[in-house]
């Protein structure tokens, strides 16, 4: 007599902010098999470029008692558990943000001695030290229903190092004391260093001083738009002047003896060009249409935006000032909100200029 076939997948429905997560097993066998046991253990894992690790959201009992999978038919067996707080899937250069549906069926010792498996080929299953049935899927959990929302507020603008001078200085100081005293060594090298810190946090802090304190403001406009208004306290022009932002994806390694961190660009808008940076000036941003780049901060991982204002000072030094700032989901603002906001924009803009 032929062994008896079964064959089992696990599926998960689309998961939303505010719903259970829901799903079901099929199981399909040749023969009546009495299940004992079938229990669903659901977990989110994040893995990349650091130490990675799992964290388990429920264990489900999907039968509360011993059932007969009846040969021939389609046995769907649902099962669901609420999903208070979480991290979205994500899939990015360094890190992975996933959620894992785990299905364990224990079959009845008699009927598991004449059962012979025959797994549909898509589906990663296989059995356990204890003998018992697992399969797996994975699924994402996307808030899709909902929009970008910017942190309304000020935030202030801080100046990035730029090491270009500063190092050109130091080589060349380390060159010309070689040259002149004819000894290479070591010191010259530990010199050149010095020079090169010195230098930069002295053209930094003569930046700042000089250029004065540079500010944003952020409001929402509608569900797809945002509005930077930039302000200064001194004037001065750079050339090439631009504003846009980014989405950056920042992670912490921390599994050997020195901490590596990786900082990639998963979105830059684009470049909205300061024609004229005598005066305030004010922008308007489009949000990206990818839906998982809310800011968040998990264990070593960090997703957050940033304005990027980018000029050349008259001696022909880049400069890139930065602000961060926090971006979450919200329900679309309504229109007629929206067109008010920017009308309000509009007009407090003319009143600076004037």
């Amino acid at each position: 007599m032929s062994s008896s076939t079964l064959q089992a997948e696990v599926c998960i429905d689309d998961v939303q902010k505010d719903t259970d997560i829901s799903g079901y097993v099929h199981i399909v066998t040749s023969e009546d098999i009495l299940m004992d046991e079938i229990t669903a253990k659901i977990y989110f894992e994040a893995r990349g470029r650091m130490r990675g690790f799992t964290k388990d959201i429920a264990t489900i009992a999907v039968i509360n008692a011993p059932i007969i999978i009846k040969a021939g038919e389609e046995n769907i067996l649902p099962f669901s558990c609420p999903l208070d707080e979480y991290v979205e899937s994500y899939e990015g250069q360094n890190v992975s943000f996933t959620y894992n549906c785990e299905v364990k069926m224990h079959v009845d010792e008699d009927d598991f001695k004449k059962l012979g498996l025959n797994f549909m080929a898509s589906v990663k299953s296989f059995l356990t030290s204890d003998k018992r049935l697992r399969a797996r899927t994975q699924f994402e959990v996307i808030d899709r229903q909902h929009t970008y929302r910017v942190k309304e507020g000020t935030y202030d603008f801080g100046l990035k190092l730029n090491y270009v001078l500063p190092i050109a200085v130091g080589i060349i100081m380390s060159m010309l004391f070689i040259a002149f005293t004819q000894d290479n060594t070591i010191w010259y090298v530990v010199l050149g260093i010095i020079v090169i810190a010195a230098v930069t946090y002295g053209i930094h802090f003569y930046l700042e001083d000089t250029l004065g304190k540079l500010t944003m403001t952020l409001e929402n406009v509608d569900e797809t738009h945002f509005c930077c208004r930039v302000e200064k306290t001194r004037k001065f022009k750079l050339k090439e002047q631009f504003v846009y932002y980014e989405i950056i994806e920042e992670v912490e390694d921390r599994r050997g003896t020195k901490t590596t961190t990786y900082r990639e660009c998963q979105y830059a808008s684009l470049r909205k060009e300061m024609k004229n940076f005598s005066k305030n000036a004010e922008f308007t941003f489009e949000y990206p249409t990818r839906l998982d780049y809310a800011t968040l901060k998990a264990d070593t991982v960090e997703i957050y935006w940033r304005m990027c204002l980018t000029g050349v000072s008259s001696l022909g030094l880049p400069l890139k000032y930065t602000a961060t700032f926090k971006v979450k989901k919200d329900r679309p603002i309504p229109v007629e909100e929206g067109q008010k906001a920017l009308k309000s924009n509009e007009n407090d803009t003319k009143l600076l200029n004037k």
